[in-house]
């Protein structure tokens, strides 16, 4: 990528404070994959309440990301971007 280059496709770190089974992390990450613009999710083998999401900025923003994981009931909150 050269310097002219603008990436619209950032990831974001996404905690999830509250504690659920795998099937209640599946029913997360499948709410935040269907979303328009979520290009990947990552969720972390060692912390079950961490996520990475790669999205594309021009379709949906991180905190549109955020939302949709706040209206499952889960107290969730944007780590890094």
């Amino acid at each position: 990528m050269n310097e002219n280059t603008i990436s619209h496709k950032p990831t974001v770190l996404v905690r999830i404070a509250n504690t659920f089974n795998a099937d209640g992390r599946q029913q997360v990450q499948d709410t935040v994959s269907i979303q328009p613009g979520v290009l990947a999710i990552q969720p972390s083998k060692r912390l079950p309440n961490l996520m990475l999401v790669e999205y594309d900025a021009l379709r949906i923003s991180a905190l549109q990301i955020l939302q949709s994981i706040r209206n499952q009931d889960k107290n969730a909150f944007l780590v890094a971007m």
